[in-house]
């Protein structure tokens, strides 16, 4: 007999599931980030325009695609819609950007309450870990 053989009789408990609630709510974000993010693009970028911030010439061009594309009649079709619209480029950026910074707002912003409400670290048969502080080794 070994010395932890009583270990494998004990039974095994499910994995943790998460609350379908999170799961909604991760679906809904992203759906709802993305979209807010061109919003908040297009508004920059106009505004830009407007006010006339330094921003590249190149971000309010029209796309141009090679001849081979204009020769695949379903492809054009499909995307020639998109490539007419002017400022392309400059949505697209700053749709980019607004994505990453919307984000990490919003992971720094769960981050934190979740480490307020979350349960504690250790539990009923965990040993406290020790106060002591480590010496140089020399």
């Amino acid at each position: 007999m070994g010395k932890h053989s009583s270990a494998s009789n004990r039974p095994i408990s499910a994995p943790k599931e998460v609350n379908p609630l999170w799961r909604g709510v991760g679906c809904l974000m992203i759906a709802i980030v993305p979209i807010f993010s061109f919003g908040l693009g297009y508004i920059t970028l106009d505004i830009a325009k407007e006010q006339g911030w330094p921003v590249p010439y190149e971000l309010f061009l029209t796309p141009t695609m090679p001849k081979i594309f204009y020769a695949s009649t379903p492809l054009a079709n499909i995307l020639g819609p998109l490539f007419a619209i002017q400022g392309l480029y400059g949505y697209i950026l700053f749709t980019a950007v607004y994505i990453f910074v919307v984000g990490g707002a919003i992971s720094a912003i769960y981050s934190i309450l979740y480490r307020a409400v979350s349960p504690s670290r250790y539990g009923p048969t965990d040993v406290p870990p020790e106060n002591r502080k480590a010496k140089k080794s020399r």
